[in-house]
């Protein structure tokens, strides 16, 4: 074999190393910024505006802000407000979650979801917060829907719903249906009972009631 051609393989190895050595370092130095994000930010949309019903009240800070224990002097017009707001983003926050644990299961994969990320809303994004407790309750329920079998499913709408109340209850808030319903097809319930007795509980509803007025076509024979 000719010496062009010994060095000709050589120096194409070498640019194979060099190339893996490269792109290695691209993915640690890409692991390294993600893991430098704050919490919530890696999902959040480039180019979408930040939703302006809730401002600089992101995160942690709107979670607080209609937090009923951790709220006292938070203005109530501000606070009725957020909340009138705040429940199709919880409601989506709490799917986006049991939907992660869901898809992660189907891979074999159990990670720990960050507390806080981005919810799009109709006129742009908010960053949502949740306590890790419930996040991880919420992942987990969305990995057991994907592993365990139907005859679990009653269980499993059953503490998904169990955890939305809790989560809505601790903002003052009651759902006005089961996010149960939502998620898993074939849940009974789809309001909450007593809501409208609790003064200090908002009910935010989710439809409007029919505006039609008119009379029912009347079958002639």
């Amino acid at each position: 074999m000719s010496t062009f051609l010994l060095m000709a393989i050589f120096f194409g190895l070498l640019g194979v190393v060099v190339m893996i050595i490269y792109l290695i370092d691209r993915v640690n130095s890409i692991e390294k910024i993600s893991r430098n994000l704050p919490d919530g930010a890696s999902n959040q949309t480039p180019g979408l505006p930040v939703d302006g019903r809730f401002g600089d009240t992101q995160g942690k800070l709107l979670w607080d802000a209609l937090s009923t224990a951790a709220s006292p002097g938070m203005n109530a017009e501000r606070q009725s407000d957020l909340r009138s707001h705040y429940e199709p983003v919880l409601l989506r926050h709490i799917e986006e979650l049991f939907e992660e644990g869901t898809l992660d299961a189907r891979q074999d994969i159990q990670a720990q979801p960050k507390e806080a990320r981005w919810i799009r809303t109709p006129t742009g994004q908010v960053q949502s917060w949740l306590p890790a407790m419930d996040v991880r309750v919420i992942y987990d329920l969305g990995q057991d829907r994907e592993r365990l079998g139907e005859k679990d499913i009653a269980d499993i709408r059953a503490r998904l719903d169990t955890c939305s109340d809790r989560l809505f209850g601790t903002l003052g808030m009651r759902p006005t249906r089961s996010i149960s319903r939502l998620l898993l097809p074939g849940a009974e319930t789809d309001t909450v009972a007593g809501a409208e007795d609790d003064p200090g509980v908002i009910v935010v509803p989710t439809t409007m009631p029919s505006t039609d007025t008119s009379p029912n076509p009347i079958n002639k024979t």
